[in-house]
């Protein structure tokens, strides 16, 4: 009965989904986006944030990749943002290499690397500004040159809609692939006790690279998307700590051990944003930050692991409560 109940609760929220640019209105899409944008930089932060246990400060860097790496190539050769994508992807794989070689080789971790990959962000913030032929701190402006799948500029929000989606799906299959693979039992090995899986040789360093580098070629993806959405990019919102800080915040408070934390958590904040910015708009000054704040101090508080693996925690104890009663009304009954 369970099964079934949750089958057909699944089928309709897929139906919902799928069927949302065309049941919704332009607001509803338009919310729709960025929260799914969000839960795909939060799931792209999990893989090393979560899976590696490595609380990534940096993760702009990549975003920034991406957006800068297509939009120049498209601004300045012509060259479709499609190709710019995976040239922006690339080159957030080398950063994500030589900062590994910078952090994990000399075994910076926890606060360190939080604090070395917030530095260098901002200071890559500080070089963009100061770079004429990436628009210094004007940022910038990408023109409309029509419809078309090249260009990566469509008609329909309900394009961007679809393409966020699929990159939601993909970047929830990966981190699901990997967790259920033998990278995810050495990853959960490094993350709850390094010593002791460098003693039964799992390479430590290795499979951190490849977390790391695998988040920022998701991110750096993401860092094309919006810019191609937005049409403008700009040092200050791409590479701001603050940013950083929003992207991880749905993973944290949803849960990282899940692809589903991270989407549960971009929902609830995602809606929490713009809803009390609806609702309140700027008639109390900071009012919808506030209330923010406070939803993810309530959540933290009340479920310390993140609302997906609270939820299990709680579905597995009653689990084994239900297992460990059968036998004693057994017992009773004869």
């Amino acid at each position: 009965m369970i099964s079934r109940s949750m089958a057909l609760c699944t089928t309709v929220i897929g139906i919902a989904v799928l069927g949302l640019p065309w049941i919704g209105n332009s607001f509803a899409v338009t919310t729709a986006i960025a929260v799914l944008y969000l839960a795909y930089q939060a799931l792209a932060w999990n893989l090393t944030g979560g899976l590696a246990g490595q609380f990534s400060l940096g993760n702009t860097i990549f975003i920034g990749a991406g957006a800068y790496t297509s939009t120049y190539l498209f601004l300045t050769f012509g060259l479709s943002p499609w190709f710019g994508l995976i040239a922006g992807a690339l080159l957030a794989v080398v950063l994500a290499y030589l900062i590994g070689l910078l952090t994990f080789r000399l075994n910076l971790r926890g606060l360190y690397f939080a604090m070395v990959t917030l530095a260098l962000a901002q200071m890559v913030q500080v070089l963009v500004e100061n770079m004429p032929s990436l628009g210094g701190a004007y940022g910038l402006l990408i023109p409309v040159r029509g419809t078309s799948f090249a260009a990566f500029q469509f008609e329909s929000r309900a394009a961007y809609y679809y393409i966020v989606l699929g990159m939601v799906t993909g970047a929830a299959c990966l981190m699901t692939a990997i967790r259920r693979g033998r990278a995810g039992l050495m990853l959960d090995g490094l993350r709850e006790n390094e010593n002791a899986a460098r003693a039964v040789g799992v390479p430590i360093v290795r499979n951190m690279q490849i977390a790391f580098g695998l988040s920022a070629c998701l991110a750096a993806v993401g860092g094309t998307f919006i810019a191609q959405y937005t049409l403008f990019i700009d040092p200050k919102s791409t590479f701001a700590w603050t940013e950083a800080v929003y992207f991880l915040l749905p993973a944290v408070v949803g849960g990282s051990r899940h692809w589903w934390g991270p989407v549960i958590g971009a929902i609830l904040l995602g809606v929490v944003s713009d809803g009390t910015q609806l609702l309140f708009g700027d008639s109390i000054k900071g009012l919808p930050q506030i209330i923010y704040g406070i939803v993810v101090i309530i959540v933290v508080m009340r479920t310390r692991v993140g609302i997906a693996d609270w939820f299990l925690q709680q579905w597995h104890a009653r689990q084994h409560a239900a297992q460990d009663t059968a036998p004693e009304k057994s017992r009773g009954a004869a």
